[in-house]
């Protein structure tokens, strides 16, 4: 695929359908209220001069073209997307304006992670760059990533409001 060129998997996902979760929903469907997405991905070496969209959510009308979605430049539509930068960390951002960074701590009034949501991690080694992707190496190794997003509306004070959980390998 040439750098010009989007690809990816679109899922149409109607409202009220079982993968309608996560966002977007009230008490009244707690078990809306809460999802997770988790998936592998592959960084060849050549791809640290631009942004990839690893994954997005968007919300359209029936009207609208829907191939038009995974373009790099469509943002009307967006709720959420997940890109690697070119710096090597990953960028949670909502249509909100609302960034969740893999490498920037929390700061220390925001709400902290609950603890059933935390992951001990082994900081024995100082070669780890936590919060920055793997990609290729000349000798073959690396590429290979993992991401898990969580989204929670629960214990919020709107549906509009979300809490979203970045974990990374």
């Amino acid at each position: 695929i040439d750098q010009g060129e989007s690809s990816g998997l679109l899922v149409e996902v109607n409202r009220g359908s079982s993968l309608d979760t996560g966002m977007l929903h009230s008490s009244l469907h707690e078990s809306r209220q809460r999802s997770t997405i988790e998936f592998w991905y592959f960084l060849p070496s050549d791809t640290s001069s631009r942004e990839i969209v690893l994954a997005r959510r968007s919300v359209c009308f029936p009207e609208d073209a829907m191939e038009d979605l995974c373009s790099i430049t469509e943002k009307e539509s967006i709720l959420w997307e997940l890109a690697v930068l070119p710096s090597g960390r990953l960028e949670f951002r909502s249509c909100g304006g609302s960034i969740v960074d893999s490498i920037i701590p929390l700061k220390v009034d925001a709400p902290q992670p609950r603890e059933e949501d935390m992951i001990e991690r082994d900081d024995s080694s100082e070669d780890t760059d936590y919060g920055l992707v793997s990609r290729r190496e000349e000798d073959g190794h690396g590429g290979w990533n993992h991401v898990c997003l969580t989204f929670s509306s629960r214990d919020v004070e709107s549906y509009t409001q979300c809490e979203v959980a970045l974990t990374m390998k």
